[in-house]
């Protein structure tokens, strides 16, 4: 399934060089996917959380906005990378260290699922 998400502005460079001295080089295909659609707002969209559950990303988050939605939401793990916010205040990240995606609820404390392998 073919997801429309809107073209927006480019990242400015000062944001990417700021996720990069927080979180180290950052998968190409992220930084593709900022420098055509940083903030965008996709169509309606469903995506498998676990056998259970699904969700869909309401907004992808700007990357001037990344660090601050990191700093801010409690309980959230300061080491990845929130990338879009899913309903119910649950947000979809970006392990910089393997560049796996997981989805992760504020609600449940073990484990975030595991939603894709890379951003790709």
């Amino acid at each position: 399934m073919n997801i429309i998400i809107p073209k927006t502005h480019s990242i400015r460079s000062g944001f990417l060089s700021a996720l990069e001295a927080a979180y180290g080089t950052l998968p190409a295909s992220y930084k593709d996917f900022l420098a055509q659609h940083d903030g965008a707002k996709p169509e309606e969209n469903i995506f498998r959380v676990d056998e259970r559950s699904n969700a869909g990303v309401e907004r992808f988050i700007p990357a001037a906005e990344i660090l601050h939605i990191r700093d801010a939401v409690d309980g959230f793990p300061k080491n990845m990378l929130p990338f879009a916010e899913a309903a119910g205040g649950n947000l979809i990240y970006l392990d910089p260290a393997n560049g796996a995606v997981h989805f992760w609820d504020h609600e449940i404390d073990s484990g975030d699922a595991k939603v894709a392998n890379s951003f790709d």
